[in-house]
């Protein structure tokens, strides 16, 4: 695992000259109106975008069919290096990104892409990182001993590893913490995560704290616990205005952001350099990730809303 940061170049400074070859860069969206995903596409985007690089981005909005042609739409269309953030069973997409590939596509993922050999670059909005600091957080809160509910959502790769790691560690780390059985959230929204926080309340009368696999279900459930008045900690794994504002307004009690821009722009330099010639194809997967940053309501003020500095995508 590589750690990386994005670096910015000087204002007005585009990162290539006039004789230098344009390159395009083509992104399978999972789901842009997710917002992590967003972040993360709008890193890869503002990066692209200084240095030179026209970007295409397709949205599958998690139809693992509809990425499927929207891999093979952007190979079509001459794309240069593609990043799939893939919403499904990885054996759909093999394929289409062997096809990709044969036409000379540098293929890169975003938080992970287990289909194929020769992956360049993954964008990793550090879900393996976000998901053990948030059990540990809780097990201290609680000092060791408690009962917990580790809340799910739709089935998709990245939102699965995060749900079997809070579990996992739990089990290895806070023997003493009895993890209830999953819950899912759905829709994978603030209004599906009221809906689960309900239930848990309702079925676990001594439950201690809701892990949710994303701050925006987090957020719903931090709204259950309070119209409940429940002493109950509720998290998130991602930091979006929605859930910053319930950090501060007291309701959700920590949320981590794991820098998605950064990773995003860290990884499409490490695309460019490649395209560029400036380095080689990687013999192993360049995996580009951050620390999270943990915000609870005493350091939530230092918090710097990401979409003022990358914009969103759409």
């Amino acid at each position: 695992m590589v750690l990386l940061t994005a670096c910015s170049a000087p204002d007005g400074d585009s990162g290539t000259s006039p004789d230098e070859e344009t390159f395009t860069i083509g992104i399978a969206a999972a789901k842009v109106a997710n917002p992590a995903a967003n972040l993360t596409y709008a890193g890869i985007k503002a990066e692209a975008e200084r240095l030179g690089m026209e970007v295409r981005i397709l949205d599958s909005n998690l139809d693992i069919n509809k990425q499927v042609s929207d891999i093979d739409q952007l190979t079509a269309s001459g794309a240069d290096a593609i990043f799939v953030h893939l919403v499904g069973d990885p054996n759909a997409v093999r394929s289409a990104l062997q096809r990709a590939a044969d036409a000379g596509v540098l293929v890169n993922g975003i938080d992970g892409l287990p289909t194929l050999e020769n992956v360049s670059v993954i964008a990793d909005q550090s879900s393996v990182i976000m998901a053990t600091q948030a059990v540990e957080w809780v097990g201290e809160q609680l000092g060791g001993e408690g009962q917990v509910a580790c809340t799910g959502s739709i089935p998709i790769p990245v939102l699965e590893i995060r749900v079997a790691t809070c579990e996992e560690v739990f089990r290895e780390q806070f023997p003493n913490i009895t993890v209830v059985p999953r819950v899912d959230a759905l829709p994978d929204d603030a209004g599906g995560g009221r809906t689960v926080g309900e239930q848990l309340l309702v079925k676990y009368p001594d439950l201690d704290a809701i892990l949710s696999v994303t701050d925006i279900i987090g957020a719903g459930t931090a709204a259950a616990v309070n119209a409940a008045d429940r002493d109950v900690l509720t998290t998130g794994l991602g930091a979006s205005p929605e859930s910053v504002n319930s950090v501060k307004a007291g309701a959700m009690s920590m949320v981590l952001d794991p820098k998605s821009q950064e990773i995003g722009a860290a990884a499409v330099q490490q695309v460019y350099d490649i395209l560029t010639g400036k380095t080689a194809i990687p013999s192993e997967t360049i995996v580009v990730d951050s620390e999270p940053d943990l915000y609870t309501k005493a350091n939530i003020g230092e918090w710097i809303d990401p979409t003022t500095i990358v914009g969103v995508v759409s």
